[in-house]
C-alpha cells in the first residue's frame, strides 16, 4: 500500500497530540514495508535536524531540493523552497519551507481559506 499524508501540523517537531498521531500512524505502516510520505511544513532548522538524526543513525540521505512558486492572494509569485528526503522512520518527507510559507501566506488568511474549502458541501450524486 502507498501512504500519502498531508500534515498541517507546523514543524516536523512539533509537539501537538494530532501531530504524534499522524506520525504513529506513519510510523506504523513504514514498519510494515509500506510506502509512506508526508508532505508538512519544515520551520527554521527542522531539515538541519533531521539530517543530523539520520546521520547518526547512520543513514547518509542527504535532501533534494526544489522550489514551488506559488501565487499568492494579491497575484504576487513566491517561490517556497521544498526538501526532500527519507526520515530515519523510512517515511519520505516532502518539507515545504514553513516560515517562508507563513510570509506569504499569513496564518489568519490560510486558515480561513482551509476552512472554506474544507466547509464546502459537495453534493454526491446517488447512484
Amino acid at each position: 500500500m502507498r501512504i500519502f499524508f498531508i500534515q498541517k501540523a507546523w514543524g516536523l517537531f512539533a509537539s501537538s497530540g494530532e501531530y504524534r498521531a499522524n506520525l504513529s500512524f506513519l510510523r506504523h505502516f513504514a514498519s510494515l514495508g509500506h510506502a509512506t510520505s508526508q508532505l508538512c511544513f519544515g520551520m527554521d532548522g527542522d531539515v538541519k535536524r533531521c539530517i543530523k538524526e539520520m546521520e547518526a543513525a547512520g543513514r547518509l540521505d542527504d535532501p533534494a531540493k526544489d522550489n514551488l512558486n506559488l501565487i499568492t492572494n494579491n497575484g504576487n509569485s513566491v517561490s517556497i523552497e521544498v526538501s526532500a528526503f527519507t526520515n530515519v522512520d523510512g517515511i519520505h518527507i516532502l518539507a515545504l519551507n514553513g516560515d517562508k510559507f507563513k510570509e506569504a501566506f499569513p496564518p489568519k488568511i490560510y486558515a480561513q481559506e482551509i476552512k472554506n474549502f474544507i466547509e464546502v458541501r459537495i453534493p454526491i450524486p446517488l447512484i
